[in-house]
């Protein structure tokens, strides 16, 4: 039919250009195409309009778009932008879905936790994006996506029955691993420092190259720059608020899938694989950070309460801090805890320094020795990056949704 209709209009379109021609020879060639043009988008837009409220096929019809009130609960609780002519009908066919969808539902606490949380769900929904996007959509675009089951944590993010035998570290294994760093010939490259044993802290004073330091803040600039926030309580559906608060003043960037498939950054991770030997799966998104002067990030623990139990990628059993440049004063990562607060590591550009968060005979269970903070800067910029290793699987959970 689409192809008839499009015949149609050409041949419309020839009889008309020769018809004004004959009647009106002042025209010339160019006149007649521009005046054809405008006739044919006046036409165009009026049955673009006429189709936003025409019946749409297998779906009730007995609504018009101009008598939905999408912030009603049953159209998902948001107002929503449809889009114009053409994206208004799939718009309008979604919310019939919508309300079906939500009218279905027999759980109150499903009812009145399931909402859109982007005033762009609907119109999204209709592109596509549900399935093209599901770990962010089925969540917050739930009643577009007709996911509302899946909100719920444990519904939509079981954890398998298998996952303690693909734990990273075995109990005792985590020790063991920094040891095999200082005494393995391979990694002098790095130049591998203890700072203190038990817990291990140790840095690699030439881990990164100029142009890796260089290439993850440039990254970060494209990206850019948001203020930084810290973990707050979890959500019905098991994803953590963000929380912004004078305990942290940095800002950040991710090192999301286009800066990971850079080379240059791609090597990054495969130096921070070969020294953990923890593949590049269990790794969160690289954070990059940047602080002005006066900045900070207070006495904090990298370990978050819930993921051991709840959380198919398991808790954050590493971390390796990266600094990117050289800080003109301050900005030092201090363990407060440790020999009276004296541990305070200055940042200097290619330099890393890791440390665990989970204790050594126990994986699963925080090491609250390794409580620390990043210092104020004090003259100058300081830019770093923080990379999280976890004890299970974390790029595959993170892709569905799973990692708060």
């Amino acid at each position: 039919m689409k192809i008839v209709n499009a015949v149609v209009s050409l041949f419309v379109a020839i009889i008309a250009a020769i018809l004004t021609k004959v009647y009106m020879p002042e025209k010339n060639g160019f006149g007649l195409v521009i005046d054809f043009i405008q006739l044919y988008s006046s036409v165009a837009e009026e049955e673009i309009l006429r189709r936003s409220t025409e019946e749409v096929p297998g779906v009730d019809n007995s609504e018009n778009v101009e008598d939905m009130d999408t912030s009603s609960w049953e159209y998902g609780g948001l107002a929503q932008e449809l889009g114009a002519g053409q994206e208004v009908v799939k718009s309008r066919a979604v919310l019939k879905q919508v309300k079906e969808h939500m009218l279905g539902l027999d759980d109150d606490e499903l009812k009145q936790n399931c909402v859109n949380q982007h005033k762009s769900c609907v119109f999204w929904a209709s592109l596509g994006e549900c399935s093209a996007n599901p770990s962010y959509m089925h969540v917050s675009c739930a009643p577009a996506c007709l996911t509302c089951p899946k909100i719920r944590f444990e519904h939509r993010c079981p954890i398998p029955d298998n996952l303690a035998e693909t734990a990273i570290f075995k109990p005792h294994n985590l020790n063991a691993m920094f040891g095999r760093v200082m005494e393995s010939e391979e990694f002098r490259k790095y130049k591998p420092v203890l700072v203190k044993e038990g817990p291990y802290i140790l840095t690699f004073d030439e881990f990164l190259t100029d142009e890796e330091c260089d290439a993850l803040v440039e990254f970060g600039f494209d990206k850019g720059f948001e203020r930084s926030s810290d973990v707050g309580k979890t959500q019905f559906s098991g994803e953590s608020e963000k929380v912004i608060s004078s305990h942290r003043t940095s800002s950040n960037a991710w090192c999301n899938k286009t800066c990971e498939e850079d080379p240059v950054i791609n090597r990054i991770h495969e130096k921070i694989a070969e020294v953990t030997g923890v593949p590049f799966n269990n790794s969160e998104h690289l954070q990059i950070l940047q602080y002005f002067p006066g900045q900070e990030y207070k006495k904090h623990h990298d370990f978050i309460q819930g993921d051991s139990d709840k959380k198919a990628c398991g808790p954050r059993v590493l971390t390796l801090l990266l600094y990117l440049n050289d800080v003109e004063e301050g900005g030092g990562t201090s363990f407060p805890d440790l020999l009276g607060g004296g541990i305070v590591v200055t940042p200097k550009k290619g330099k890393a320094l890791m440390w665990p968060s989970v204790l050594d005979g126990d994986p699963t269970r925080r090491d609250a020795r390794t409580m620390h903070q990043a210092n104020p800067v004090v003259k100058g910029v300081k830019y770093a990056a923080n990379s999280w290793l976890h004890l299970y699987d974390f790029k595959t959970p993170n892709a569905a949704g799973c990692t708060g």
